[in-house]
């Protein structure tokens, strides 16, 4: 369940809202935005709310660790360099692998 980043309570369905993802108005701008569910800290932390994907709408100059919500979609992406680490050390284990393989044949 997505949370709020300010106090960490569990988001909340609200109203449907008209809006589009960065990737829909980067490829379709002038499309009509579809209706879709928002989602609401029930703590009130915001003037916006959170949409499908955990980004914050509606809340201009909040601070960025304000802009995804906790365990979205968003989220994950935005705190990526995990995984590039995870990917990087299995890039030096495979290197590693080959360096132990040619010792062997030596």
């Amino acid at each position: 369940m997505m949370k709020c980043p300010k106090c960490l309570s569990e988001l909340v369905p609200s109203t449907l809202e008209g809006y589009q993802t960065l990737s829909e108005h980067v490829c379709h701008p002038n499309d009509e935005s579809p209706l879709r569910y928002t989602y609401v800290c029930p703590n009130g932390c915001h003037d916006g709310f959170y949409g499908m994907w955990g980004s914050l709408y509606g809340s201009f100059g909040s601070k960025p660790e304000l802009w995804y919500a906790v365990n979205s979609f968003n989220w994950n992406v935005e705190n990526w360099d995990l995984w590039e680490k995870v990917y990087k050390f299995d890039k030096i284990m495979e290197k590693f692998k080959d360096f132990i393989l040619r010792m062997e044949t030596d």
